[in-house]
């Protein structure tokens, strides 16, 4: 979790000020907390045996990721690293291209539908260097192309090798 944690900071193009998590081990743990109090950054999780406390996690996982991978179990290494060829483009795809439909902020204005990166853009959290660079990288991705890569790593993940029965395989 630490890994993923330090590259999650890398990617994320704004500053993390909170972590909210469910209530499982991966995340209750002394490696975890000591990583947050360094970064400065909240840890909040959810009410235990209340399930929709993460409504919107659990919203995305089934949007961007059940919806892509299926519920099957995957757990070589090989299919480790289709998910981590697959992920990148999915993240471009869904913030770049994917509108979403939030509610409005007044009564004229109901729901708004933008993507990811547009509303970054208006809440101007961004210098504008930073803005012009995520516009250009915009600019630059061909949403086809993208399309037919995300279909391209699917189906490499499916045609993956799985586990041998029995054994596991140490995925880091």
């Amino acid at each position: 979790m630490r890994d993923a944690f330090k590259a999650l900071w890398q990617r994320i193009p704004f500053p993390i000020l909170e972590v909210h998590s469910d209530n499982s081990p991966e995340f209750l743990n002394d490696m975890l907390w000591g990583l947050l109090q360094r970064q400065q950054v909240a840890f909040t999780r959810s009410r235990p045996y209340h399930k929709n406390d993460n409504r919107f996690v659990e919203e995305n996982n089934g949007s961007h990721v059940r919806a892509y991978v299926g519920y099957g179990r995957l757990d070589s290494v090989a299919q480790a690293k289709a998910l981590n060829a697959l992920y990148p483009l999915l993240n471009l795809y869904h913030n770049l291209f994917q509108p979403l439909m939030r509610p409005g902020e007044g009564e004229e204005e109901r729901h708004t539908v933008t993507t990811p990166l547009d509303r970054l853009l208006k809440a101007e959290i961004w210098d504008e260097t930073t803005a012009q660079a995520w516009q250009a990288c915009w600019g630059q991705i061909d949403p086809l192309a993208l399309r037919l890569a995300i279909a391209d790593a699917l189906n490499a993940l499916e045609e993956a090798p799985v586990a041998p029965p029995g054994q596991t395989e140490d995925v880091r």
